[in-house]
Parts: structure tokens; C-alpha cells; sequence
């Protein structure tokens, strides 16, 4: 009920349904086995960053190609489908905390979606 509500208030407030996106394209990847301890959870894969939009959501929260994606809102991602599950609730400008592995290290990263253009 609570999305349909949702959907309701949206359309009555904008005329359509907005939908959020990061501005990044990825695949899976797996995790390098010596980052596997410092993840802290038992993931051995993660998204590679394979494309990034330029001045998209990613690109001006600091996501740089070669990154990878390992966990959104605190969640292990292994698979894009979750990432379109985390898609699926959010609402443009929401902030999605990520954490990435960039040069060895973790990094947290926190992007405000935007709105695709469709």
C-alpha cells in the first residue's frame, strides 16, 4: 500500500513518476582474495565500474572508472539486479550510502540520485 500511496502523491505532485538512477554503468567482478578480510563480510564479488556518466549522480559524488561497488545502503551487492532493487524504492535525491574498493582501499560514498531523462 505504501508504494501505491507513493505513486499516487507523485503523480498528483509532478504529473509522472520520476525515476532515480546513479549514472553508472557496471558488471560483476570478483573480489581479489587479500581485499576479501578487509570488507568485513563474506562477499566475494562486487561491481565494476565500467562507465560513468559525465556531471551524472556518480561523477559528482566522486566515482571514478575502475571502482568497484560492493555494498549500497549497507547491503553486499554481487549483482546489478540488486542495485535495481536498491533503484526500486528510492526516490530522486535520496542518498544512497555506497562503500567501493579503490587502489586496495575501501571508500564510503555517498551519491544523491538523480532523475532519468525517459
Amino acid at each position: 500500500m505504501a508504494t501505491v500511496n507513493r505513486v499516487v502523491e507523485e503523480l498528483l505532485e509532478k504529473g509522472r513518476i520520476a525515476r532515480p538512477y546513479l549514472g553508472i554503468a557496471m558488471q560483476p567482478v570478483e573480489v581479489p582474495e587479500n581485499m576479501s578480510s578487509k570488507l568485513l563480510t563474506k562477499t566475494r564479488a562486487g561491481l565494476l565500474v565500467v562507465h560513468v556518466e559525465n556531471d551524472g549522480p556518480a561523477e559528482q559524488a566522486g566515482v571514478l572508472l575502475g571502482d568497484v561497488v560492493f555494498e549500497v545502503s549497507g547491503k553486499t551487492v554481487e549483482h546489478m539486479d540488486e542495485i535495481q532493487d536498491s533503484l526500486a524504492t528510492a526516490r530522486v535525491g535520496d542518498v544512497l550510502k555506497v562503500r567501493i574498493i579503490r587502489a586496495a582501499e575501501i571508500k564510503p560514498v555517498s551519491i544523491t540520485l538523480g532523475e532519468t531523462a525517459r
